[in-house]
C-alpha cells in the first residue's frame, strides 16, 4: 500500500493525531454543527438491496483487468477483493448520504464511481437530487450499472472517462442548468496534485457548492498533505475530520473553525 517507509509513518502519525484531537458533541457550539453532528452520529438502516448486491460482488471470483487511468499502470484484481477494499461498509454509507441530505442538495457529484454502492445510497437518501457519478475505468463502471439495476436505482447518471475531462463538463453543464445547491463527494485519484486540480476546478466554478467530502485524506502522505494545504487556502470557512473523510462546508452565514469528530461509541 504504502511504496516508501517514510509514507507509512507519516500516515500512522496523522491518524495517531486523530484519535489524539477527536471529540464529541459537548465540544460543539455553533448551532448548525450541533445539527450535522446529531447526523453524523447516527447509525441509519441500510439499503436491503444495496446490501444484498454488495455480497454477491463479494463473492464474484472473476477477474477484471483495467488500465488504472489514476497510477496510469495496468491492473488486474478480483471482483470480490476490490468489493472488500474498496467499498464503505453499509453503515457508513448510509450514513454519508443521510449528511448529504443535511445540505439539501439538488446535485450531488461523485467523483470515483467504484462498485457503485455509495452512489446507490446518495440517490436512496436523496431523491429529489441529481446524483451524478464520474469513473474512469469501464468495467468498473458496468458492475457498478448492474448494481444499480439490481437495487432497482434508475435516478444516478455515470459519465465515464478521465476526471481532468468530465469534471469540467459537469460544472459547466450545471452551471447553465443554475443549481442552487451542490455537494461533492471526491473519492478517487489520492494523490497531492491531482486532488489540488480537482479542488481549484471547483472553487473556480463559482457553482453554489455547500459541501465538498473528501474521501480517505489518510490513505497516503500525499493525500495527507493536499487535504492540510486546502484547509489552509480557506480559513474562514468550516472544516471537518472524521477520520478517514474531510469536509470542507461554505462558510456562508456559518461559525468558521475547525473541528475534529468521533462518533459516539454507544452509537
Amino acid at each position: 500500500m504504502f511504496r516508501k517507509s517514510w509514507d507509512f509513518f507519516r500516515v500512522v502519525k496523522a491518524w495517531a493525531a486523530y484519535l489524539r484531537k477527536a471529540r464529541g458533541n459537548r465540544w460543539l457550539h455553533p448551532p448548525f454543527l450541533c445539527a450535522f453532528y446529531e447526523v453524523y452520529a447516527d447509525s441509519p438502516e441500510v439499503h436491503k438491496l444495496v446490501e444484498n448486491w454488495r455480497m454477491k460482488l463479494q463473492k464474484n471470483r472473476e477477474q477484471l483487468s483495467y488500465y488504472d487511468p489514476g497510477t496510469q499502470q495496468k491492473r488486474s484484481i478480483e471482483v470480490a477483493s476490490l468489493a472488500k477494499r474498496a467499498l464503505l461498509p453499509g453503515k457508513a454509507a448510509a450514513r454519508l448520504a443521510q449528511m448529504v441530505a443535511f445540505f439539501a442538495p439538488d446535485a450531488i457529484l461523485e467523483m470515483g464511481t467504484c462498485l457503485g454502492t455509495t452512489a446507490a445510497y446518495f440517490a436512496a437518501a436523496n431523491p429529489k437530487a441529481q446524483v451524478l457519478s464520474l469513473e474512469g475505468v469501464k468495467p468498473i463502471a458496468d458492475l457498478a450499472q448492474q448494481g444499480w439495476d439490481y437495487a432497482h436505482i434508475s435516478s444516478i447518471e455515470l459519465r465515464l472517462g478521465l476526471f481532468s475531462n468530465t469534471l469540467p463538463q459537469v460544472l459547466n453543464d450545471w452551471k447553465v442548468d443554475q443549481k442552487q445547491s451542490v455537494v461533492v463527494y471526491i473519492d478517487g485519484h489520492h494523490q497531492f496534485e491531482p486532488t489540488l486540480a480537482y479542488w481549484k476546478m471547483l472553487q473556480d466554478s463559482k457553482l453554489p457548492i455547500s459541501a465538498v467530502v473528501f474521501d480517505d485524506i489518510r490513505w497516503s502522505a500525499g493525500m495527507w498533505e493536499a487535504w492540510n494545504t486546502i484547509k489552509r487556502e480557506r480559513p474562514n470557512d468550516v472544516w471537518l475530520d472524521l477520520g478517514r473523510q474531510g469536509w470542507w462546508i461554505s462558510g456562508k452565514d456559518k461559525t468558521p473553525g475547525s473541528w475534529t469528530w468521533r462518533r459516539p461509541f454507544f452509537r
